[in-house]
């Protein structure tokens, strides 16, 4: 059983390609904020404005993390759901968090089951390989056998 199935690899890569969209978003907003806010030091504004400017990119960079543990979220619930892992209760506070009206795991959810479904796929991964060193010997002894009839069919 294969773990690296087209759909799976797709799947992962959709997932590492939404990250990195929101990464560099989040990047680009930071820097547009952090190249405003030096201005407005520059030209003196007052203290309460440039407040309000670092308030306004601190609710942006909040969003974006929300939106990143959102993500992370969406994908190890499929993950956990495909490989049948036990996923937290959904009233359980440490596991949870309701954020603007959106609900997603938290650090502490994000890697207990990350912990849960790596150790599922690498029991997995350890049952289809103890059988691995028997079906390399069935195919050399079928390999020997054929050499064998081959000599004696000469």
């Amino acid at each position: 059983m294969s773990q690296y199935s087209g759909p799976l690899v797709l799947e992962h890569l959709r997932f590492r390609w939404g990250l990195w969209r929101i990464e560099r978003a989040r990047q680009n907003t930071s820097a547009a904020y952090d190249k405003d806010i030096a201005e407005a030091k520059k030209r003196g504004d007052k203290q309460d404005e440039i407040y309000d400017l670092e308030n306004v990119a601190n609710h942006e960079d909040n969003t974006y993390a929300e939106e990143i543990y959102r993500l992370h979220t969406r994908y190890l619930w499929r993950e956990a759901n495909r490989l049948i892992v036990p996923t937290p209760a959904s009233d359980d506070k440490k596991a949870w968090e309701d954020v603007w009206g959106h609900r997603h795991l938290t650090h502490k959810g994000i890697n207990d089951l990350r912990v849960a479904i790596r150790v599922e796929k690498k029991l997995r991964r350890e049952q289809f390989l103890m059988w691995l060193p028997a079906v390399v010997a069935l195919i050399g002894l079928a390999g020997a056998l054929t050499g064998l009839i081959s000599v004696w069919l000469k």
